[in-house]
């Protein structure tokens, strides 16, 4: 009994030896991943101008044509993933070496231009999307980008940094999780003067200035489906409006089109809460008639006994 006893033990101290050698294997892959994110950083930014690393980012490798650009070293590395750990594992250090290790790496990255960063989703953030957001508002006007559009590469009139960017993708995610944006982003957006309600800011930026503006032009609501804003210096039309599909709105409004009717609900909801639009759309004259069929209604009816 006591020889079986002691074979336990030892395959124990065995699985323990084992699980330890593990977490130093882990550690010091780790701790190598970090001392390549000089080299990894020097090649992105050689390459695209800035230290913006996605998140996802993953370095090339063979046999895929861009990792002719990488060292082999380097190659498969998850950048993104292994920025946002160093920066985790410096601010949770608390042994006199770990610390030691990862501010010689710190040093490395200052040395190579990049700013002394905390939390790499923030810098991220800072560094593309509010840029990206400052430059398409800057061209536009708003922040009502197709949920499609992707900051062109190469676009000079773009920040580097915001090459390739999702920004209608990214734009719409953030209008779905208002609620779990942490408070900086909020600071930020209200800055911009974001819109949360994107339905609601497009039919006050585009539908209702032009359907008014056809009103005077034409003096009636009747808007024929391929109607469309003119795009050329029209001295008639608004230079933001044109292009825009107005026949074919007021249609999928009227007629109830049962492929938009679910996506055009909130917009006709709005034309209920303003008269004028309502006026506009349905050819009502005036308050003022209304007011005599509301009388003549009332007229008919019983007197309250």
């Amino acid at each position: 009994m006591f020889a079986a006893s002691q074979r336990r033990s030892c395959a124990l101290l065995s699985v323990h030896s084992q699980l330890r050698r593990q977490s130093t294997r882990s550690v010091a892959y780790q701790q190598r991943q970090f001392e390549l994110l000089a080299p990894a950083l020097q090649t992105f930014h050689c390459l695209h101008g800035h230290f913006a690393v996605p998140l996802r980012f993953t370095v090339p490798s063979i046999p895929s044509r861009a990792a002719q650009q990488w060292p082999e070293e380097l190659q498969g590395m998850k950048l993104g993933t292994t920025i946002s750990r160093f920066l985790k594992a410096c601010a949770l250090a608390k042994k006199p070496s770990r610390r030691q290790t990862l501010d010689g790496v710190r040093a490395q990255l200052r040395e190579l231009g990049l700013p002394d960063v905390e939390d790499w989703k923030r810098f991220l953030w800072e560094e593309v999307t509010v840029p990206a957001m400052r430059t398409y508002r800057s061209m536009h006007g708003d922040l009502l980008m197709p949920v499609s559009f992707t900051v062109p590469e190469g676009d000079g009139t773009w920040p580097r940094s915001t090459w390739g960017y999702k920004l209608g993708y990214w734009t719409s995610e953030l209008r779905r999780s208002q609620d779990k944006l942490p408070r900086y982003q909020l600071q930020d957006l209200e800055a911009l003067g974001f819109s949360w309600n994107d339905r609601e800011a497009r039919w006050n930026r585009f539908f209702a200035p032009a359907m008014q503006r056809y009103q005077e032009l034409h003096g009636t609501s009747q808007v024929p489906q391929s109607f469309v804003v003119p795009c050329d210096d029209d001295p008639d039309w608004p230079a933001e409006l044109g292009g825009y599909r107005l026949g074919q709105k007021v249609n999928n409004l009227r007629c109830g089109d049962p492929l938009t009717d679910a996506q055009e609900l909130q917009e006709i909801e709005l034309i209920y809460k303003n008269w004028m639009l309502l006026e506009t759309l349905h050819d009502v004259e005036g308050s003022g008639d209304l007011n005599e069929e509301d009388e003549e209604d009332s007229s008919d009816k019983e007197p309250d006994q």
